[in-house]
């Protein structure tokens, strides 16, 4: 989902997950995320035997529906994550190599990335919605209808 600041973006596809139902997970990512916040920390037992194994309970691999905000914005690594699990539905870290049950993944974004480095992440997201902002000649009958506004054209 590409649109401006303020679209309502996360609102829309938290509406729409509540819908669907399964586990949700949601996370907005910045150039210092670590792919721990996403994917789960190192299972500290399993580290002390010499095991690299991640702890996903509640985490990006073990959703069904999942919102990632800014998702451009995510490091190499967490991107070169997402790859395996957005393509193939696997997780591969260490010695977790879990299926992942998830059914579907929306990005955000204000904008579509230009450098050729993202290319390969953005043709995972197979359908792309552009959002405009609400015009505002209609703003105020959207703040009065709330969401039971049904529209008759552009917004």
């Amino acid at each position: 989902m590409v649109a401006a600041p303020g679209t309502a973006k996360s609102l829309a596809v938290r509406w729409i997950a509540e819908q669907l139902g399964g586990r949700y997970f949601e996370y907005l990512l910045g150039r210092f995320t670590e792919p721990n916040e996403i994917f789960g920390p190192v299972g500290l037992r399993r580290l002390r035997e010499g095991v690299v194994e991640i702890e996903t309970a509640g985490m990006l691999p073990e959703a069904e529906i999942a919102f990632l905000d800014e998702v451009f914005l995510g490091s190499t690594a967490i991107l070169n994550t997402l790859l395996g699990l957005l393509n193939e539905r696997v997780f591969r870290r260490g010695a977790t190599v879990p299926a992942a049950p998830l059914r579907v993944c929306v990005g955000a974004a204000n904008h579509v990335p230009q450098e050729l480095s993202l290319a390969a992440f953005a043709d995972r997201f197979l359908a792309r919605v552009f959002v405009d902002p609400v015009a505002d000649a209609r703003l105020e009958e959207l703040l009065e209808e709330g969401d039971t506004l049904t529209t008759s054209g552009p917004v």
